[in-house]
């Protein structure tokens, strides 16, 4: 068989694997891989052989170079200068780290960090923070790249040009202004780049008044904590509030009126003369029992709270017993003894005395949770019963799903819908034979051993599914092993076909995932393997993932490359020059443009299309996109143009493309929340194929009538509104507020009790069918059914005889990252594509994740997708094409059988025609402004909604991040917020991953950040059971990264944090853990002195860092010690790599 010889510059070959800087080969050689940092000589004497049995690979990367060998900054350092410098070690032996080097001048104060050898090149990034005559925060520079530097302190002139080369950008600074008082209140921002210098973010700190801008309504609660009564307005006399105006980049102002107890009672903005008001009214406890979105308008009528009103009522303890959502029935909670939530009842529930329960173990920790029917009690009696009683079960094997049924007596084991196990792994092992033989340890040579003891860590999981007609049919368990570390390396699961699905995970020595191994077992098939390997910078930036099915060769998915700043450069897939994708950037870190050879997009700002006039054009210096071009590998060159309103929701998107006198554009008008009153549509040559108006005549936000003024012919390959004039019911929706009939689409929609869809029956006249859905306790759809009517008979009641006249067209299962269709493997989901007979596909995606191409191995064009805002298809393509594969808008799965043309996104589906969600938003609570129909704030091109839960801003490297488990943060009010002065929780962004655009590994690192218990010691450092054998927190960390910075905070903490580019924030979950319950007491060396009780707290804290750079953050303050710190490291370490594998 013929041999190569390859030489070539390449990415790392093997993680954190330094080379020497030259290297000389003068012998005869058998084969094999050589790598070297900057070159290989091939001198006389050498001799390769092609028959010699192994491939040769010489390969020279800059990546692969130790940039401190030989070399230290202790002597080089200029000795006037304090520094602190922080070693992050890469290698077990303390022979790799990353070196960062913080400045500080006389005074203390810091004014630079130097990233030692952090770049691709193994170049420094420095930064450099001014001050004014008054010590105050100026200036601060960008980071700028500073070659032959070693780690010394650079001077502010050569910070400043090299961050001009650096961010190609003659202004990359940011700089305040302050007000003329001894308060130092900041009054202008001035972010960084030339085209900002004129357009700052502004401040104004003001009182209220009777004026129509600064007035505010005073609304007061009466009765008790269990049943408010909300007054009729008055106003606030003037001067009463404190008023913070915030006029933003584009000029577009908002305000927020505060108490004298700091609570905020109105949110303001205000667009194109009108104000959008949100109000929040708190009884004497200061609790939140009100907030009144902007259509109620000053009215305190019952019907008019009941639509649009965010309800709540508390216990004597002040606890949440009664919540009420917009156009929502009434949520009921009881709690235990020691305040945890054990039962919940919603609006669908409460007409069959079906209560959600959840049991606690001695920890604290959530062991079962299930639905179970209790007749004969209130809510008012249930919380009698248990506000005294503390609900906990103990592990006991003899007893149903291992555990003790001793408390909370209404519940039986046949209501469990899930069970966690922890600490030991015999425990759900032995709850039968199957478990012991399907899903016991086995050791796998490369990918860990699994430590002896499972102390504190979640070792198993049970997770129940429903069948069609919603009964439990099956379920999903799970077992999960540790390394010493309290890594997860393997995984073993038997999945809903009764097959088995075992994964193995190796780690390096900060924790990244360098190998994944998935076997795959469906019973009657053959068994699918797949081998992912994952290979990284010496800065920890993920370079190359490969993955390898069943014994096929192995196939590069994605090999990155990155620009200084650590911005993803280019990535490349299966070396093929036609799967190169290119990223550029703004000085803002905003996506400018992506470019590949089959498709190409540039994205405007603040400057302009040029293939359109504009007497209005709009630029926006906030990050809204104002325009866009794009072109496909055979087409010529596309655009739009993008106009919002002050609210930045898309008002106008104006299309100038290929074809001659065909235009794509849309229209929309919004009411007060968001919710589109009309919507004009385009298509092509076809001209207007949508002309649609939106009633809420009585019904809230929920859509009650939409009509179409278009009357022209009907387009079956564009899945436009489908208008049925015929038929003049009004939509309907359940009492949790999904919607659960289209008269249009002639659907009748069952729900499952997490307001997921479990039956569609439509109706109409091209179509009669069924769609039934299966899914997990937990939300993980596992089935779909299509089952048809040829003869066009009326859609039965489900469960009549007439059901048998229905055939199946289609039955799809999933199973983890593989699809069947009709019990044959379709595909295999990877990391940026899937796999079909063998044959790997890759996606290429726009800004917003979007799969614009689909793609052979080779490069040639599959399918093509061109949308509108909101994600419809423009339907160019033909019926083929188009059904290659349904994964598109957002990555997400577009169910199209029965002309049902909805987005799947997990927690709830979204109709692109009417651009709006078909069930209230899940963390609704978190956009009280806006309807719980709207998607992603009507600001498409912006803004992506990962889940069907929340919609974030992409951060400002440009793209988007997620972290899974965000309903934790639901539970942090603005008024906490507000305390510790770290802004609107609206406008959180998010970092982790959650399997959004198919990545599956990077989901489990993000999970691995719950494993480890923390406690506090009384002296208010915190220690870990790791810590003690020198091991990193795993503390679950959330962060916001925001690019409004400069100035001091967390006075609240006892300390003071300086910011220098961006400031992030965090929050913690801690675990207190009582010193009674935990073996390891020596090593713990606890106190007396230690806490004693087990519960969880979350603190929200702050840290810093630069931008663009990721690695340790900067933390000062006296409360939370310094292992936070360290568990923010372990965070920003992985970074890099959901930025890599979402394909940014």
């Amino acid at each position: 068989m013929k041999k190569q010889l390859i030489i070539y510059t390449a990415l790392l070959s093997s993680l954190f694997v330094y080379s020497q800087g030259e290297v000389t080969l003068s012998s005869a050689y058998t084969g094999g891989s050589v790598t070297a940092c900057s070159k290989i000589s091939l001198k006389p004497g050498f001799s390769y052989k092609a028959t010699s049995g192994k491939n040769i690979s010489l390969k020279v990367s800059p990546s692969t170079c130790d940039p401190f060998e030989g070399k230290d900054i202790d002597a080089m350092a200029a000795k006037e200068q304090n520094y602190i410098r922080t070693k992050t070690y890469l290698k077990e032996d303390q022979s790799r780290y990353l070196d960062e080097i913080q400045y500080f001048d006389g005074l203390g104060r810091p004014i630079q960090v130097v990233q030692r050898g952090i770049t691709p090149g193994a170049k420094d990034l420095a930064t450099y923070q001014k001050y004014d005559e008054v010590g105050r925060e100026s200036i601060a520079w960008l980071p700028g790249m500073i070659d032959g530097n070693n780690g010394k302190f650079v001077v502010e002139s050569i910070v400043a040009d090299k961050s001009k080369i650096t961010n190609a950008d003659t202004r990359p600074y940011t700089e305040p202004v302050y007000e003329a008082s001894p308060l130092n209140r900041i009054t202008a921002q001035f972010g960084p780049g030339e085209a900002w210098k004129s357009n700052p973010a502004k401040t104004e700190y003001l009182a209220n008044d009777q004026t129509a801008l600064l007035s505010c309504l005073l609304y007061t609660v009466t009765g008790t904590r269990q049943a408010p009564t909300l007054s009729s307005p008055t106003k606030y006399a003037t001067g009463e509030l404190y008023v913070t105006k915030v006029t933003d980049e584009d000029n577009n102002p908002s305000y927020e009126f505060k108490d004298k107890l700091g609570q905020v009672v109105l949110t303001r903005q205000v667009a194109a003369g009108v104000n959008y008001d949100t109000y929040y009214v708190y009884d004497d406890y200061g609790n939140l029992c009100f907030v009144l979105p902007p259509l109620i308008e000053g009215k305190t009528d019952a019907a008019t709270l009941g639509l649009y009103a965010y309800q709540y009522k508390y216990n004597d303890r002040n606890l949440c017993i009664s919540k009420k959502l917009p156009g929502c029935d009434w949520i009921y909670y009881v709690y235990d003894k020691a305040d945890r939530l054990i039962l919940t009842q919603d609006g669908e529930q409460r007409g069959s005395n079906k209560w959600s329960f959840t049991k606690y173990d001695d920890f604290g920790r959530i062991i079962l949770t299930g639905i179970a029917a209790i007749s004969g009690q209130t809510h008012a009696s249930l919380q009698t019963t248990y506000k005294s009683v503390v609900v906990k079960e103990t592990p006991n094997i003899n007893q149903s799903y291992g555990y003790t049924w001793s408390t909370l007596s209404e519940v039986t084991s046949s209501s469990v819908l899930t069970a966690n196990y922890y600490d030991d792994i015999e425990r759900i092992l032995s709850r039968s034979t199957d478990f012991k033989t399907k899903l016991s340890y086995s050791a796998q040579s490369g990918y860990g051993t699994k430590h002896s003891s499972d102390k504190g860590l979640l070792v198993g999981t049970r997770v129940k599914y429903t069948n069609e007609t919603g009964n439990v049919a099956g379920e999903i368990t799970t077992a999960m092993y540790y390394d010493i570390k309290g890594q997860l390396i393997q995984t073993q699961s038997i999945n809903h076909k009764n097959g088995t699905e075992s994964e193995y995970i190796a780690y390096n020595f900060t924790g990244q995932p360098t190998q994944k191994k998935h076997i795959h077992k469906y019973p009657g098939l053959d068994d699918q393997t797949e081998t992912y390997t994952y290979e990284y910078d010496h800065a920890g930036r993920l370079l190359t993932t490969t993955h390898k099915l069943n014994t096929g060769a192995a196939v590069i998915l994605a090999q990155n490359t990155y620009d200084d700043l650590g911005r993803l450069s280019s990535t490349t897939a299966n070396n093929q020059t036609a799967l190169k994708t290119n990223y550029t950037y703004n000085v803002r870190s905003w996506t400018k443009s992506i470019s590949n050879p089959l498709f190409s997009q540039t994205l405007y700002y603040n400057d302009q299309v040029k293939a359109h006039s504009y007497g209005d054009y709009q630029p926006s210096y906030t990050g809204n996109i104002s325009g866009e071009e794009w072109s496909i590998q055979g087409e010529a060159k596309r655009s739009h143009r993008f106009k919002y309103d002050g609210l930045s929701r898309l008002i106008h998107s104006a299309y100038n493309g290929v074809v001659s006198g065909g235009t794509y554009n849309t229209a929309y008008s919004y009411d007060k929340h968001g919710n589109v009153l009309t919507l004009v549509r385009n298509s092509g040559t076809k001209g207007a194929i949508d002309n649609l108006t939106f009633k809420y005549d009585g019904m809230g936000n929920q859509v009650k009538f939409i009509t179409d003024a278009y009357t022209g012919s009907s387009y079956s390959n564009i899945a436009d509104f489908k208008y049925n004039k015929n038929n003049t019911a009004p939509y309907a929706y359940n009492k949790n507020g999904a919607m659960n009939y289209d008269p249009n689409k002639g659907m009748t929609v069952v729900y499952n009790p997490l307001n997921l869809p479990q039956e569609l029956l439509i109706n109409n006249e091209t179509a009669r069918g069924k769609n039934y859905y299966t899914y997990t306790a937990t939300g993980v759809k596992l089935k779909v059914r299509h089952l048809s009517d040829p003869t066009l008979q009326t859609v039965p009641v489900t469960g009549t005889s007439a059901d048998s006249k229905y055939q199946v067209k289609n039955t799809t299962d999933y199973i983890g990252n593989k699809i069947y269709e009709n019990e044959v493997l379709n595909k295999t989901l990877i990391d940026n594509g899937y796999i079909e007979g063998n044959n790997y596909y890759f996606y290429i995606k726009d800004h917003l994740g979007n799969n614009r191409i689909v793609a052979s191995a080779t490069g040639s064009v599959v399918q093509r997708n061109n949308y509108y805002p909101f994600g419809m298809s423009f339907g160019e393509e033909t019926d083929a094409e188009q059904g290659k594969q349904n994964f598109k808008y957002n990555g997400k799965e577009l169910d199209k059988e029965h002309g049902l043309n909805q987005y799947d996104y997990a927690a709830r589906f979204m109709d692109p025609s009417i651009i709006r969600f078909t069930s209230v938003d899940p963390h609704a609570e978190n956009y009280f402004s806006w309807s719980p129909y709207v998607y992603v704030g009507n600001n498409p091109m912006r803004l992506v909604d990962p889940d069907g839960k929340d919609w974030f801003v992409n951060n400002d490297n440009g793209n988007v991040n997620y972290i899974k488990g965000i309903s934790d943060l639901s539970k942090l009010s603005q008024e906490q917020l507000d305390k510790y002065k770290i802004g609107d929780i609206s406008q959180y962004e998010h970092l982790g991953a959650d399997n959004m655009f198919g990545n599956e590994i990077m989901q489990k690192g993000a999970n691995l950040l719950d494993r480890e218990s923390i406690f506090i010691r009384a002296d208010g450092t915190a220690q870990t059971f790791m810590s003690h054998f020198g091991y990193k927190i795993s503390e679950r960390v959330t962060v916001k990264e925001t690019e409004t910075i400069q100035y001091s905070f967390a006075q609240e903490k006892g300390g003071t944090t300086y910011s220098y580019k961006s400031e992030q924030i965090g929050k913690t979950k801690i675990t207190y853990i009582q010193p009674e319950n935990i073996d390891q007491k020596q090593i713990l060396q606890l106190q007396p002195t230690d806490y004693t009780f087990s519960r969880t707290n979350e603190v929200t804290y702050k840290t810093t860092r630069p931008i663009g750079v990721y690695q340790k953050p900067y933390f000062i303050g006296n409360k939370l010690g310094s292992n936070v710190a360290a568990s923010l490291n372990i965070l920003e370490a992985s970074m890099n790599i959901f930025k890599g594998l979402l394909g940014k």
